[in-house]
């Protein structure tokens, strides 16, 4: 079974958004060099040229035009993954221990517990 990391495929989009590795490399902070070898690295893992390199930047092969839909799709797939993540994980509950002196338990305590459920009622 194949497993691509989907930073290489987000990484793939933005260099053929931008047309060239030096543009998406500046878009995702990421050095030129470490950005093609990333690509070099996908098109070995998958077997096949994704982008035709020159002087005028980078472009999709036929091989790369005919699997862009299904990268897109894969992305799509792991944005969802993610957000479905992060939504279970602001849904389970979470507990706060609080050690105080019982004088402060008793007057002041109250108050900021209020505030604090008000502000996270999860």
């Amino acid at each position: 079974m194949l497993l691509v990391d989907d930073t290489k495929l987000r990484a793939l989009m933005a260099s053929v958004r931008c047309g060239s590795f030096s543009k998406a490399a500046e878009q995702l902070d990421y050095s030129q060099s470490g950005l093609t070898h990333m690509m070099d690295k996908l098109e070995a893992e998958l077997g096949c040229t994704l982008l035709e390199r020159g002087y005028q930047g980078v472009r999709l092969t036929p091989q790369g035009k005919a699997l862009y839909s299904k990268i897109e799709d894969v992305v799509s797939a792991s944005n969802a993954l993610y957000a479905a993540v992060a939504e279970l994980n602001e849904q389970t509950p979470q507990q706060i221990t609080i050690g105080a002196f019982s004088s402060i338990s008793r007057t002041v305590l109250p108050g900021v517990l209020s505030k604090f459920k008000k502000a996270y009622p999860k």
